[in-house]
């Protein structure tokens, strides 16, 4: 890490980066964690080894201070390792889009605290909070592993609704509906809403397939039909896109592309690269325009940096998002999406 290089480019905002745990804990008052918890399928829940390290270690230096964290947990997690050390811990969960972050930090949907001991005071917490949100929204107060619920079950409800109207799409494209017409007609009923309603190849990204999973795990044996389906959904989508993509039997694929999201510049976790991995498996000609990719060869298919080429040599072009790049290729474009 080039700590000198990131506090040159952060001065402006008053932030300075270090390497030392110690120096950057110094005099804190508050210390937010925000880390990487992914979902390891041997442990069958997220790792948070990491996480215990490092609460552990703030600990040690700082004893006093408010720790809060950020990043997604088991539900329990907070609780329990509030127990074995006494730390000052809040739960308080970020609901940040890919892409949008800035925006909804200033302009949050909500303000969840979850508290691991009523002991615990919200501040000064909340003073940074209101002093960032341009609008500040509901504030709710409750205990850390409801908090921690809050946030699992969030994503498990849009990763549901991403996968139903997925659904609703597959039905639509193999008999040949305008799923446009079908979706507006259902999105105007107030009760259902005109969002996150967007067919795409399948859900990805790194947030909603693994928090989908740990609520799972944490459902134990409790009835969960629901949620079990939502990744066998998800996996289905994927094969019946590929097997329809194949149907069409263009002379090659050209995947316009590869990012999680429009305006993501985060490749992690894409659907539309399982999907080019499935094409790649078929043994078909595909092709990649992705200026996020220096390689010239990605997972098995040739990257083509000219756009114009791209459009040349592309029988058919796969595209997650549509965008004005590639609008006049109407006659070779695939898509689900609705603004096609």
């Amino acid at each position: 890490m080039n700590t000198k290089k990131i506090t040159e480019n952060l001065k402006n905002w008053n932030i300075t980066a270090s390497e030392n745990l110690n120096d950057a804990l110094t005099g804190s008052d508050l210390v937010m964690i925000c880390i990487p918890t992914d979902f390891s399928e041997s442990l069958n829940a997220f790792d948070v080894s990491g996480m215990t390290k490092l609460i552990k270690d703030i600990g040690n230096v700082v004893p006093d201070v408010q720790i809060v964290i950020k990043s997604t947990l088991p539900i329990g997690y907070s609780h329990n390792i509030y127990k074995e050390t006494g730390l000052n811990i809040i739960f308080s969960p970020e609901f940040l889009r890919e892409g949008m972050a800035l925006n909804d930090n200033q302009f949050p949907s909500r303000i969840i605290i979850g508290k691991t001991s009523e002991m615990h005071q919200s501040e000064p917490y909340l003073s940074v909070i209101k002093k960032i949100s341009k609008k500040l929204p509901s504030i709710l107060t409750m205990t850390a592993t409801e908090a921690e619920s809050v946030k699992l079950f969030s994503n498990t409800y849009l990763a549901m609704r991403i996968a139903f109207f997925n659904e609703i799409d597959s039905f639509a494209l193999e008999n040949s509906l305008s799923i446009q017409n079908i979706i507006r007609g259902i999105s105007e009923d107030p009760r259902i809403g005109n969002l996150y309603n967007n067919p795409s190849f399948c859900f990805g990204g790194y947030c909603l397939p693994k928090d989908t999973q740990q609520a799972i795990a944490n459902m134990k044996d409790l009835p969960n039909k629901i949620f079990s389906s939502i990744i066998q959904s998800n996996a289905d989508r994927k094969d019946f896109i590929c097997d329809y993509l194949i149907s069409l039997n263009p002379i090659s694929f050209g995947f316009y592309r590869l990012n999680m999201k429009e305006g993501s510049n985060n490749l992690r976790e894409s659907s539309s690269i399982d999907l080019l991995k499935k094409i790649v498996g078929k043994q078909k000609k595909v092709y990649i325009y992705e200026p996020l990719i220096k390689d010239d060869i990605y997972c098995g298919a040739k990257v083509i940096n000219n756009l114009d080429k791209f459009k040349e040599i592309s029988g058919l072009i796969v595209a997650n998002r549509v965008t004005n790049e590639i609008r006049d290729c109407k006659d070779i474009l695939f898509s689900r999406d609705l603004n096609f």
